[in-house]
């Protein structure tokens, strides 16, 4: 019986290991573009300040969680919604996309 519980602490422990782990994984803002999917910089930097701005961190050109789970379709809408409202670069350019299926997310290692 002992055994069970050892097995199962561990079990435990190592599953919180991985959802900690992927809280912090880096993501990104794509765009569909003559039938790619791109990597928007811009657009991954605004998404990560306006939408996380305690707890989104922009740096090497992904946007890390600090204290917020940042994968999944959370990501992937606020992308879309922000997107398709437009956004302000470091510039100043004003950028905006009309066709929310050519919007997505990644992982900071690709699109």
């Amino acid at each position: 019986m002992h055994f069970i519980k050892v097995l199962e602490a561990l079990a435990i422990l190592s599953t919180s290991a991985i959802v900690s782990a992927s809280r912090h994984n880096g993501l990104v803002c794509c765009v569909l573009s003559s039938g790619k999917w791109q990597y928007v910089a811009t657009l991954t930097k605004a998404v990560c300040q306006y939408n996380y701005p305690a707890d989104g961190e922009f740096r090497n050109n992904a946007c890390y969680g600090v204290h917020t789970e940042l994968d999944g379709k959370d990501f992937w809408n606020n992308c879309k919604d922000t997107g398709l409202a437009g956004w302000t670069d470091s510039d100043g350019g004003f950028h905006k996309l009309y066709n929310k299926d050519n919007i997505g997310s990644g992982t900071n290692t690709g699109c």
